[in-house]
């Protein structure tokens, strides 16, 4: 039985993920920061186009609520209570569908 104790931590060598081979050119995306998230805002708020609305809500839904963008498309007016402030997210379709509530406060 192996330990689970974080001081004595099973060697890398061991693990079955370790033959796996490493992809060559990939680089792990990158994250973005509270000042770049502002600064995506700001632009966004002060863009007139015919599609800002969309564009404003479809981001900041995705960086407030931590849904995946496949969550994000597939969203209905069904999966949105405006009176509770609250969507309805479902996961991944498939065996084990995953659904989360995400609380919101209009605020733009």
């Amino acid at each position: 039985m192996r330990s689970t104790d974080l001081d004595d931590p099973l060697p890398l060598h061991c693990s079955p993920l370790y033959s796996i081979p490493k992809l060559h050119g990939f680089v792990s995306p990158r994250t973005v920061n509270m000042e770049e998230l502002k600064q995506l805002f700001a632009s966004l708020e002060k863009d007139e186009g015919p599609l800002s609305l969309r564009n404003e809500t479809m981001f900041k839904l995705l960086a407030t609520t931590g849904m995946r963008k496949q969550e994000l498309v597939n969203l209905t007016w069904e999966q949105i209570d405006l009176f509770n402030e609250t969507i309805k997210i479902f996961g991944k379709v498939k065996k084990n569908a995953s659904k989360r509530t995400c609380v919101f406060e209009w605020t733009w």
